[in-house]
């Protein structure tokens, strides 16, 4: 990706930069721990008690980051302990960041100064001069690292007697240092220094050039690293400053460019040092330093029958990467110095002058989703994926019936699933004679909403919203006209999209009107049926369900044309078009041929209705089996293996969904079976098949293979596990996760048609692995009575059942690996007697049922089972295949019991319907979306049901009978995600007692007049943290007898009222509490009278009041967003900056000011900065801008007038307001002469236009 002044490698966002770094102990601990012998060890010991003797009282021994910057971290460490006691002032907590910026200011005054100083004599004495050390001292360790490895830039460390001496003077504190030294010859040294006057201290201690701090906040030493955010450590950094990061200084990348598939594994990168030596092999492949070109891989592919003809598939899935990864990349070497292989293909095209056209991966095409669903949240869970999938089936047999009933009809007709000529609907194609129609299958969930065609579904380019984007199935299309089509003039006759959803339009068929900016009513026009032909012949299905039909855009000139402005070519296709020389003229009629192709077939049947519909065609019309159709069309879309994404193909699927039949089927024969859960169905990660046996559960994860499973399977390489399903690790994280929630696990099996790659000891063969170890495994005896659940599963082979051998249990342990989440937990709480312990209860409970049947298999066991004429079932193989597919598509989360069996068995017996309409629910659907997300994921589901059908009724009863409006609420658990049930819960808890009376938190609120909704706008977005930010910002205006705090107090003496911080604090949810002290702070001192920034801004005309317009909206930013205007405006002490002086020599005072910026927020100072540099030149001369508007009688007092409330956009509005009056030489436009025609000249403007801000 693109970074900084074009630097690949370091990403605007941070994906560059690790989210995490670790704090170091002093090495003193690790020395004495890892001693080589007695007298080394109490050598070190020693030391460490000299060292504690010198400790001052209540101090403890923290920890740093490494390299450089240990000294700068163990001082701010120091000062925002001094500061969170009161004892020193900041806005900010300090970090290495701020503190090298401070050096930097203070060298640079006195660079600015140009007189001799202390700092300038030590550099000197150093051989250092302070214009370079200006330059350099602001980077960190960590920004020199994330930059490159040949950079010039060196980093500068931490000197008491330099960088210490600075922080002393700009805070007035005074540092203690204790260093410790082990001499050549057995001398054991602990010294103490000091530097600074202050009264405050800061203490350090100093080993072997590693700075760690001393505090009195923490309860014991620190003898492990410690894991911290990077915002901790090195405050909100996103990446290097690119004004003072040169590109010279940038010739190579280091570490910044991780792969990212080892990144997403989650994995960590080596340490710093190890980083360091490998990173110069990571490097921007420059044409002018290596001469060299990149190895490319080439594709060559001739395009001679289109029927044939497959576009490469590395060009087809540009989803995966992000935006950014778009755009042209370097070549990055690997560890090898070999230039990442950049893939290149030529392509011979009819039409195209048999020229080759280059690609490389950076022009991937931009497809955005899977075909079997348009989320990944959703599309992990196999119940999801099937019932998509088993929609796609249905319709492909109903077309498959329909192809023998007309195949006399249309000469030459044939028939293709998962066909990629147009790959975007490529889901069922239709040819005869030389046409050809192409359908793309949307199966839409609307069970909860009706998840209407929008106007933003459509056009709209959130990735939420791509199951029906336009752009895609355009692009789709042009890559075909391009590469396989001869002309313009192809066969395609019609590009269908087939979808049980409606299109959300109104009686005359416009679209209904939505928020987006962009929004048109685009009108379609119904296709007369009888008009289609072959449309109607394999599509229609007679119904008069209201929008049933098949529409297309209307063909008026008005709605022609915005679809062509909204139809856009993606990059790559973009980039083709101009290697071509095509016209805007053949870009236009590729987008008119384009719509007049599209058709929307529309509130098709659902699932159930059109399997009803196949069925009742079979038994009328044809005389084949429904089972065998869908097996064909199955094996072909199999054997093409179209859908294999995200992980879960369609062979695992279908494998899982044949192993619940025989499950279901199971159940039913067995009493001591209670019930079934689909693990996918409630969002669960594991999509297992969980089967809960007298009270207890069995997991049974089913894998297709296509080889025997070797130890290189079970215990993959790094750079393999997250590719190779059956890895062990990734199996013990589900079991892990599963234990957590259920403690009562019998068996975990991996149930697999493969075989073991074993020898005749039972032992794993030799296999590729280097960390290759001979484990052995033994064949389990069913018949013991432990294992019966096993010998009453129809479908499991009892001779294929194994467990590893009790003997391999260490080697086994020092295999598996705990998940990132108890790792954190390990340095907590967890000991190795309890980790030993939870992988002892895994391999116990493991077991690995092999060589058993596949799909095929299954189903002919369950099918030859259920219809032997001797054996008597309520239910044959179609109805139990119908039934375990309307339970998983079932909204009833959970367990299947026989008695759900029986009613889904009846309904299909009796031809009912089973799927469940829920109405009258659009505030909770509201609410399920605020808080959670996108409707129709399994995480927005579950949270919905909460609230409909578990104990979220009860909840909502009670809140609005207490007059609380659900908004509120939701506005502050805005985003809490898969946390909702829980965040939601929480809160209700604070605010409700077990009755459902309200708490003292919600009673204080109503008697001291505080309203919720000013609450509410405050914690928007608080999401999982909701309870917590709340209670936080009540405990921060209110004692615990519900009495006002000297915060609250203060602020409503100096007129601030709650209203007013609402709007300041708009939308700092979770840090709302922190947010609210810190801008406290810096208005008030501890005994709440005016700091001097009050007490200046109202000796200039500005109050708390003006204060709290401006910074409206600025919510968690707030203290940063007031402290940086103030910077802006004034001195530190309190004098007046240029900005100000300037302003008021032509009339404008920060009244003016603060009226133009109203409402500007965190972006006040961008606004305000933008807007006087329209005005006013680095000297303080006028700009053209003003001399042309005071030649016309308007001055800088009127605009400002004109500007008022214009906020953020303040610089806009006088942009395109000036531009409107005059061009770019200054002379009046036709708008300005018209006026003066009529005589109103632009003072009379100015007058009228007063108070207009951003809309003038």
């Amino acid at each position: 990706m693109f970074g900084l002044n074009g630097v690949p490698g370091l990403s605007p966002d941070g994906a560059a930069l690790k989210r995490f770094v670790t704090r170091e102990p002093i090495s003193l601990f690790s020395l004495r721990k890892n001693a080589k012998n007695k007298e080394e060890k109490e050598k070190l010991n020693q030391l460490l008690e000299l060292l504690k003797k010198k400790l001052p009282e209540g101090s403890k021994i923290g920890a740093a980051v490494g390299e450089g910057d240990s000294f700068f971290d163990s001082v701010a460490q120091g000062l925002n302990e001094l500061r969170d006691k009161g004892l020193i002032a900041g806005s900010r907590r300090f970090n290495v960041k701020s503190l090298r910026e401070s050096c930097k200011q203070y060298a640079l005054q006195i660079n600015q100064s140009k007189k001799d100083s202390w700092l300038d004599n030590a550099l000197k004495g150093e051989g250092r001069k302070l214009r370079k050390y200006i330059r350099n001292i602001e980077f960190s360790a960590k920004d020199i690292e994330n930059t490159s490895s040949g950079s010039k830039i060196k980093i500068i460390w931490g000197r008491p007697e330099i960088e210490g001496k600075i922080v002393c003077e700009k805070y007035g504190v005074k540092f203690r240092i204790i260093e410790v030294r082990d001499g050549e010859k057995d001398e054991l040294h602990v010294t103490k220094s000091k530097v600074g006057v202050g009264n405050n201290i800061v203490r350090i201690v100093n080993f072997r050039n590693q700075f760690v701090p001393l505090l009195s906040n923490i309860e014991k030493d620190t003898k492990r690293s410690l894991k911290v955010s990077r915002e901790e450590a090195y405050g909100n950094e996103i990446g290097l400053n690119s004004k003072n990061i040169t590109q010279s200084c940038i010739s190579t990348l280091l570490q910044g460019t991780e792969n990212s598939s080892y990144k997403q594994s989650g994995h960590s990168r080596s340490s710093s040092k190890e980083n360091s030596k490998s990173g110069g092999k990571q490097r921007c492949c420059n044409t002018d330093t290596y001469n060299k070109e990149p190895k490319r891989a080439r594709l060559d592919i001739n395009t001679i029958n289109n029927e044939d003809t497959e576009f490469p598939s590395n060009v087809q899935d540009e989803s995966k990467q992000s935006n950014s990864h778009r755009k042209r990349r370097c070549s990055i070497e690997d560890e090898d110095n070999n230039a990442e292989r950049v893939k290149r293909m030529h392509i011979n095209v009819k039409g195209a002058s048999n020229e080759y056209l280059e690609f490389s991966n950076h022009l991937q095409y931009e497809f955005s989703h899977d075909e079997l669903d348009d989320a990944y949240q959703t599309n992990r869970c196999i119940p999801h994926q099937l019932i998509r999938f088993m929609y796609q089936i249905d319709l492909s047999v109903l077309c498959s019936l329909r192809e023998s009933l007309y195949k006399d009809k249309y000469p030459s007709l044939s028939l293709a699933f998962g066909d990629s000529e147009v790959d975007k609907f490529g889901n069922i194609t239709l040819r005869y004679k030389k046409k050809s129609l192409h359908v793309k299958i949307e199966s839409v969930d609307k069970y909860y909403t009706d998840n209407d065609i929008s106007y933003a579904r459509l056009f709209n380019k959130e990735k939420e919203k791509r199951s029906f984007f336009m752009n895609n199935y355009f692009d789709s299309f042009v890559k075909h006209l391009l590469f396989k089509s001869d002309s313009l003039s192809n066969n395609i006759e019609y590009l269908i999209i087939y979808t049980n959803s409606a299109l959300d339009f109104t009686e005359e068929m416009k679209l209904k009107q939505s928020r987006s900016r962009s929004f048109y009513p685009f009108k379609f026009d119904s296709m007369n049926i009888e008009d289609c032909g072959i449309l109607k012949d394999f599509l229609f299905t007679n119904s008069k369900i209201k929008g049933r039909g098949f529409y297309q855009f209307a063909q008026n000139k008005a709605t022609r044309e915005e679809l062509l402005k909204r139809l856009e070519f993606s990059s790559a296709m973009r980039k083709e078009l101009n290697i071509r020389n095509l016209s805007p003229e053949f870009e236009k009629e590729i987008k008119e041929v384009f719509l007049d192709k599209l058709v929307f077939a529309v509130n098709q049947p659902n699932r159930e209705e059109l399997n009803s519909i196949v069925k009742d065609e079979i038994s009328s019309k044809v005389k084949d089996d429904y089972i065998e159709l869908q097996e064909k069309v199955l094996c072909n879309l199999t054997a093409q293996k179209m859908h294999k994404k995200h992980g879960n193909d369609i062979s695992e699927i279908t494998y899982s969904f044949s192993l619940l039949m025989s499950f279901l089927h199971d159940m039913f024969l067995n009493n001591n079976m209670f019930s079934i859960n689909f693990k996918g169905k409630s969002c669960d990660i594991s999509n297992g098949i969980a089967i809960n046996y007298k009270n207890r559960t069995t997991y049974v994860k089913a894998l297709n293979a296509d080889s025997n499973i070797g130890y290189s399977h079970l215990f993959p390489s790094r750079t393999q596990e997250r590719k190779n399903k059956f890895s062990i690790n990734k199996h013990f994280t589900v079991f892990i996760e599963e234990l957590e929630k259920d403690k009562n696990i019998r068996y975990y099996i991996i149930y697999t048609n493969g075989g073991l790659d074993l020898t005749e000891e039972n032992r794993f063969k030799k296999g590729q692995s280097k960390d290759f170890y001979p484990l052995k495994l033994n064949k389990i005896d069913f018949q013991k009575k432990k294992y019966k659940i096993l010998r009453h599963c129809s479908c499991v082979d009892k001779n294929g059942l194994y467990q590893f051998s009790q003997e391999e249990a260490t080697m086994l342990s020092s295999l598996l690996k705990l998940p990132p989440s108890f790792e954190s937990k390990k340095k907590e709480t967890l000991t190795d007697e309890n980790e030993k312990e939870i992988k002892e209860n895994f391999l116990n409970k493991l077991i690995f049922a092999v060589n058993q049947p596949n799909r095929e298999e299954i189903n002919s066991i369950m099918k030859n089972y259920l219809e032997n004429k001797y054996n008597k079932f309520s239910y044959n193989y179609k109805e139990l295949h119908e039934l375990a597919l309307r339970w998983s598509e079932s909204h009833e989360f959970g367990l299947i019991t026989k008695g759900r069996i029986e009613k889904l068995l009846g309904d299909i017996k009796n031809n009912r319907s089973s799927y469940q309409t829920i109405q009258n629910i659009y505030e909770e659907i509201k609410l399920a979306k605020s808080v959670v997300g996108r409707e129709g994921t399994s995480t927005f589901n579950k949270f919905l049901q909460f609230l409909i059908k578990g104990e979220g009724i009860k909840y909502l009863v009670n809140l609005k009978g207490n007059g609380i409006n659900v908004t509120n609420m939701s506005c502050i658990l805005n985003r809490a995600g898969s946390s909702a049930i829980k965040a939601f819960r929480d809160l209700y808890n604070l605010w409700f007692d077990a009755k459902g009376n309200k708490t003292l938190y919600l009673k204080t609120l109503v008697d001291e007049g505080v309203h919720l909704p000013n609450m509410s706008s405050i914690l928007r977005g608080a999401g999982a943290n909701a309870a917590k930010a709340f209670k936080d910002l009540y405990d921060l205006w209110f004692d615990a007898n519900g009495n006002k705090t000297q915060y609250l107090k203060t602020l409503e003496d100096k007129g601030i009222s709650l209203t007013n911080m609402s709007s300041v604090l708009n939308g700092a949810g979770d840090n709302a509490a922190k947010a609210c002290r810190d801008i406290y702070d810096l208005w008030f001192d501890a005994k709440g009278n005016k700091t001097l920034y009050l007490k200046t801004l109202e000796n200039e005309g500005l109050n708390l009041h003006n204060m709290s317009s401006i910074l409206s909206g600025a919510g968690a930013h707030a203290t940063k967003a007031f402290q940086d205007l103030y910077d802006l405006w004034f001195d530190v002490k309190g004098n007046k900056t240029q900005y100000l002086k300037t302003l008021e020599d032509e009339g404008v005072n920060l009244p003016n000011m603060s009226s133009v910026l109203n409402g500007a927020g965190c972006n006040a100072v961008k606004a305000f900065k933008d807007l006087y540099n329209l005005w006013f030149d680095a000297k303080g001369n006028k700009t053209h801008y003003l001399k042309t508007l005071e030649d016309k009688g308007v001055n800088l007092h009127n605009m400002s007038s004109i500007l008022s409330v214009s906020g953020a956009n303040a610089t806009k509005a006088f942009k395109d307001l000036y531009d409107l009056w005059f061009d770019t030489k200054g002379n009046k436009t036709e708008y300005l002469k018209t006026l003066e025609d009529e005589e109103i000249n632009l003072p009379n403007m100015s007058s009228i236009l007063h108070g207009a801000g951003s809309k003038a």
